[in-house]
């Protein structure tokens, strides 16, 4: 009987780590899509910073090109509509 017991008690642990797991995950991925959302907001603010001045050599070649502010901008707007879409918005 204890066997049993046993049996069934390391079932529902493994269960519950299972779903700990499980709910980490999506914690995770909405800190990620926010945080990547922010840094990207970021970097669009130092390339309109450094563009047209002496320090546009900082900036990588991706950022430097015409249309990076666009990309910048569809990136952006992509992570916030998955967050919407979750609602995971602050």
């Amino acid at each position: 009987m204890t066997k049993a017991r046993a049996e069934w008690a390391l079932v529902v642990f493994l269960f519950c780590v299972a779903y700990l797991f499980f709910a980490l995950t999506f914690i995770f991925i909405r800190i990620w899509l926010w945080a990547s959302a922010v840094i990207w907001e970021l970097a669009l603010k130092w390339r309109e910073a450094l563009l047209g001045t002496s320090g546009e050599r900082l900036l990588p070649r991706l950022l430097r090109e015409p249309g990076a502010e666009e990309r910048l901008g569809d990136l952006i707007a992509r992570n916030r509509q998955v967050l919407e879409n979750y609602g995971w918005l602050p």
